[in-house]
């Protein structure tokens, strides 16, 4: 309870990057994440409605309640939404099996009095219906393979950083920053560098600061609802000399030097 407690304060009141218009950001998730398969599970519910479909509306009940639910809370993520997939799965599949056999029904000739019987045609509109739904999908998980097999800037940056700064250098790094090293520096991990302004790093005499993509970009790509943290980054980049910037496998990492410009 006291866990549940703590995830329910978090999705109601914020969460830096995720978190705004909750509903709409689902909706546009699920068509860029499972395209056609989306609209089938919809139209699937819709005509469940219509027809008063006992076995739609018994699949479609949890869906429709737990996307109501979630969509009123602040903060929204893809994770949030996993539970909601199977059924979506389930409806867009169930759509499929109705359209076949509306297509062979309504198919002219012999083959409507075989009731086993799919006309070529009926077939391949329902395998190329079934083929477009596995295309964004497809999609997706080929990207996110070529991203999982792909060194980025979190590894090169981890391998630069041990062979050239300075053993002992007391080192700041943010959420999602690469590894460093704490037998051979001084390591001091923080949700975000932007909690202290840059006269704090100088005055507690640390010797650089890690950003990393994963963190400060989030802020970036909303410059309207997040001028004041951005305004905040931008003291630190132009208060501290940058000593590499990393881009690698389009992940940045940034590495500062606590020296006043």
């Amino acid at each position: 309870m006291a866990d549940l407690s703590l995830e329910a304060r978090h999705y109601a009141t914020g969460h830096a990057g995720g978190e705004g218009n909750a509903a709409l950001w689902y909706v546009t998730y699920l068509w860029q994440a499972e395209g056609l398969t989306a609209l089938l599970a919809l139209a699937a519910l819709a005509r469940g409605l219509w027809m008063r479909s006992k076995p739609v509306i018994v699949a479609a009940a949890f869906p429709v309640a737990y996307f109501v639910f979630i969509s009123n809370f602040m903060v929204r993520n893809d994770r949030t939404l996993a539970p909601l997939t199977p059924f979506l799965f389930l409806l867009a599949a169930l759509f499929l099996v109705q359209t076949w056999d509306w297509l062979r029904r309504r198919a002219p000739g012999p083959d409507r009095a075989q009731p086993g019987a799919r006309p070529f045609w009926a077939l391949g509109a329902a395998s190329l219906l079934l083929a477009l739904t596995l295309v964004v999908p497809l999609m997706g998980t080929i990207q996110s393979a070529r991203r999982l097999t792909t060194v980025d800037s979190r590894e090169t940056a981890r391998a630069w950083i041990a062979q050239n700064l300075p053993p002992g250098a007391r080192v700041a790094l943010e959420s999602y920053a690469p590894y460093v090293d704490p037998q051979r520096f001084t390591v001091q991990g923080m949700y975000r560098l932007i909690l202290y302004p840059p006269t704090w790093y100088i005055d507690e005499k640390f010797d650089y600061l890690v950003f990393s993509e994963g963190m400060f970009k989030r802020f970036y790509r909303e410059p309207e609802k997040y001028a004041a943290q951005i305004a905040e980054y931008d003291a630190l980049f132009q208060a501290f000399e940058p000593v590499k910037i990393f881009t690698d496998g389009d992940y940045e990492v940034r590495i500062y030097r606590v020296v006043a410009r």
